[in-house]
């Protein structure tokens, strides 16, 4: 019974670990092949091909997204700049009143 019981729990617990590499896999091989394809084309090879393809997918994982600001996001930015030459409360408290002049 015991060793029945012990059966069933390890299997229960080892079954959704294929989901999650599923999961996994199924986001990384898209830019690893992408990485792959370059460092082919480029005729690179042995050590130089290993760190070219680490730094291809970590610059790939980093890139920054097209991300338009919003509004809000693109007045915070004008007052942050207006306000760059002061320093901690002055700063935070200038910032604030721009905001507030601008109606955010």
């Amino acid at each position: 019974m015991k060793t029945t019981l012990l059966t069933v729990l390890v299997m229960g617990m080892l079954s959704p670990a294929p989901t999650w590499s599923a999961e996994r896999g199924a986001l990384l091989p898209p830019s690893r092949t992408v990485c792959n394809q370059q460092a082919t084309a480029a005729q690179i090879t042995g050590d130089a091909r290993k760190v070219y393809i680490r730094n291809c997918l970590q610059n790939r994982q980093s890139a920054p997204r097209d991300k338009s600001l919003t509004p809000r996001e693109q007045q915070m930015k004008k007052c942050s700049a207006q306000t760059q030459m002061l320093d901690g409360d002055e700063r935070r408290r200038a910032a604030g009143d721009c905001m507030a002049q601008s109606g955010w």
